[in-house]
């Protein structure tokens, strides 16, 4: 007799047998989905922009503008302890970035195709997340309301067009490639997908560390849809914690074989804590149950409606003395405690739904510390991976609605559905605009924000960039009329001041931003820069490593490090910098150059004419280069000649 598969077999398929209706279903599902991909790629696609928002710019320079992918990804994958990105090992997310602007034969990073590229894995995941979706036993109704909502929503704006979350549509794939093989593992006990499974999930955290919890998430799946049971099946099922625990017992190897992902994830956790610093972090352990439930009705609010959104939302100052602050608290455990009484009769596919928004948003809603809570407790790109849970809390509503609704009032209900999914769309687009430049950008944030510091600090800056500085000196005053002893504020005026020719004014500036900060890399190099003008080589010396404990491996400082060193006559020391340059990656046509010539003045010449040969194949153009080599070669031959050293 043949054996007929079951239904959660079937569905993990991809081209099962089946009647006709089957295939029209299947048809119709396809066209759906391409229809959600068009319109997404249409819609940001439109307003891709022109340049980096300008925030996180410069922790991701050195891997933007590395000119050696090889050492670099290499430095990147040992880079423990967040040096070469600050305060962050995401290695796979950086060489992804690295490596943009080799995709279209680019030498700089270009903004609108690293967005472009971010849309693809976007749109990728919502491909992705329809397969998944299909495979747990959801319609094509069910998918595709979920799928719109994860692609279109206007919240997702600011994980697909910011650059810097490359590491948010990059590991939420992987997340999901992981998913699809563990279902196949599950139901059909393939080892081989539960090693992809396992790999794919080691990707996604080396993407991004904060999807630690998608072990919890697979757990949790594990309990509330197991294989008997799928988002197709609507009715009351257990909702109790007893079934759950249950449903787990029944499958002890299923546990068994999730115990290498919560090992992975406890690793990566560690990893991430070692690497962010969060010491002046203040978040006391009181303060935190209500960060939390202020953060999760704040999210509920966007979802439902997401108007007012913008990068930077205001930080909140709690105070437990307010009313304000023990009313989300006080209405988060009231909508708990309603849950547990009429949790028989809710189904477990709601659970499994609230489970998914619930589960990745949870440690980066006040819980924990992390480097955002400097800026704000909240953010839209926050809510990326659990749009997935939102959008099926949406669907399992439109279904309960659609089930217990006459015909003429379904009928009105479907078209207000289309209506709001129509504006969700025109939404979208119009953040897409206000991401299309840092000016924008930022101005928005202003508007919507308008305590904003870090607003202040972007614009002043870019004003500098684009040589207004006037605009730039109000921005960055206006900024410590918000923070009296910013350092970032005294570092770009005393910029400002040292283009104005003003040294002495711009050196103290310098040393108030090194007061105020210490660790302020860039006050310790721009001041070196000017110690060094005036001849103290030494102080120079001294300020460019002070720089370099904050960032070890940032280009520009070793550059400026090896330059004194040479005018300090310290060559040796010198060497060893450019060669740091050229292992992480940036070592240039100069860089190689320098570097040669320095080795014709320690009297290695066969070392100086490979740095020349290696100039020249980077920058055949190179003038310097070109002359040094044929110097270098007359000096082996017995004619000496007479590189010298350009200043970074």
């Amino acid at each position: 007799m043949e054996k007929v598969p079951d239904r959660n077999a079937r569905a993990l398929e991809l081209d099962p047998p089946s009647d006709g209706k089957d295939l029209r279903g299947k048809v119709v599902a396809r066209a759906l989905l391409a229809a959600f991909v068009l319109l997404t790629m249409i819609v940001y696609g439109r307003n891709l922009p022109q340049e980096f928002a300008g925030w996180d710019l410069g922790a991701y320079r050195a891997v933007l503008d590395a000119t050696d992918p090889v050492a670099m990804t290499g430095g990147l994958f040992m880079d423990f302890k967040g040096r070469i990105v600050p305060g962050y090992y995401a290695p796979i997310s950086s060489v992804s970035l690295m490596l943009d602007k080799y995709l279209v034969g680019y030498t700089v990073a270009e903004p609108s195709v690293t967005a472009f590229v971010n849309l693809v894995f976007h749109c990728i995941n919502g491909c992705l997340l329809f397969l998944l979706l299909s495979a747990l036993g959801a319609d094509v109704a069910f998918c595709s309301i979920v799928a719109f909502f994860f692609l279109l929503h206007p919240v997702q704006v600011a994980g697909v067009i910011w650059f810097a979350q490359r590491k948010t549509v990059l590991g939420a794939m992987f997340c999901l490639l992981s998913w699809l093989s563990f279902l196949r593992y599950r139901d059909a006990g393939s080892r081989l997908h539960y090693g992809l499974s396992l790999l794919t999930f080691e990707l996604a955290v080396l993407a991004k560390p904060t999807y630690v919890f998608f072990p919890v998430i697979l757990l949790a799946s594990q309990v509330m849809l197991p294989k008997d049971r799928g988002l197709g099946d609507a009715g009351n099922s257990s909702g109790q914690l007893r079934g759950w625990i249950a449903r787990l017992r029944c499958e002890p190897a299923i546990l068994v074989a999730l115990v290498p992902f919560f090992i992975l994830s406890a690793g990566s956790a560690l990893l991430a804590m070692g690497t962010e610093p969060t010491d002046t972090i203040d978040l006391p352990w009181m303060k935190r149950p209500f960060i939390l439930a202020s953060a999760l009705w704040f999210y509920a609010a966007k979802i439902v409606a997401p108007v007012n959104l913008t990068v930077v939302y205001p930080l909140w100052h709690v105070d437990l003395s307010s009313l304000r602050w023990w009313v989300p608290l006080a209405g988060l455990l009231g909508v708990t405690g309603l849950l547990i009484v009429f949790r028989k009769r809710l189904e477990d596919r709601f659970f499994w739904a609230l489970a998914v928004f619930l589960i990745p948003i949870l440690p980066a809603s006040g819980i924990f510390k992390f480097g955002h809570q400097l800026h704000s407790f909240v953010a839209n790109h926050f809510l990326y991976f659990s749009m997935i849970g939102a959008g099926c809390l949406m669907a399992l509503l439109a279904h309960r609605v659609a089930t217990v609704s006459p015909p003429l009032f379904r009928h009105a209900l479907l078209v207000a559905g289309i209506v709001y999914l129509a504006l969700l769309v025109v939404q979208t687009e119009a953040r897409t605009r206000v991401w299309n430049s840092t000016a924008t950008l930022w101005n928005d944030n202003l508007r919507q924000n308008p305590g904003s510091l870090t607003a202040r600090l972007i614009l002043g800056r870019l004003n500098l960039d684009r040589g207004k500085l006037p605009e730039a000196e109000d921005y960055f005053l206006s900024a410590l009329k918000v923070d009296s002893q910013n350092a970032i504020a005294f570092n770009n005026l005393g910029l400002i001041k040292k283009m104005q020719g003003r040294t002495a004014e711009a050196e103290e500036l310098y040393r108030k931003a090194l007061a105020s900060n210490p660790s302020l890399s860039e006050a310790a190099n721009n001041l070196g820069r000017i110690v060094e003008g005036s001849g103290r080589f030494e102080e120079a010396v001294s300020l460019y490593r002070r720089a370099l404990e904050e960032k070890p491996d940032a280009p520009p400082i070793l550059l400026n490090l090896a330059y004194v060193l040479v005018r300090a006559n310290r060559i040796t020391e010198a060497i060893e910098v450019y060669r740091n340059v050229i292992r992480i990656g940036a070592g240039s046509p100069d860089v190689h150059n320098n570097l040669g010539v320095l080795y014709m003045m320690s009297g290695q010449p066969d070392n100086g004419i490979r740095h020349f040969r290696a100039a020249l194949r980077l920058d055949p153009r190179l003038d310097d280069a070109r002359a040094n080599l044929e110097h270098a070669l007359k000096e082996v031959s017995g004619r000496p000649g007479s590189p010298s050293v350009n200043q970074p």
